[in-house]
């Protein structure tokens, strides 16, 4: 075989190698896009799951806010009727 005639074999293995290692190369970064798709739509529904918990927590909290205005309201009335009925028995 010529010199001509095994840099061209050479050169046909080389060009066999490179498809081989770019397909395979594809193969893997098709697979980490999805493996990625995958894991970023996880994370997704695990922050709606946590936005939605926040949302509970928060009508919570007012809810609980609201009563604790109506439990002060409800105090401060009744400390007037105590300074009320103080001030009517001559108690200081």
């Amino acid at each position: 075989m010529e010199n001509d005639e095994m840099l061209i074999v050479i050169k046909d293995m080389f060009d066999t190698s490179i498809s081989k290692i770019e397909k395979r190369f594809d193969e893997k970064v098709e697979e980490m896009k999805r493996h990625t798709g995958v894991l970023v739509e996880d994370l997704r529904k695990d922050f709606k799951l946590l936005a939605e918990g926040h949302g509970i927590l928060n009508d919570k909290m007012d809810r609980l806010e609201t009563k604790v205005d109506r439990l002060e309201t409800r105090f401060d009335k009744l400390e007037t009727k105590v300074d009320r009925l103080e001030t009517r028995l001559g108690v200081c």
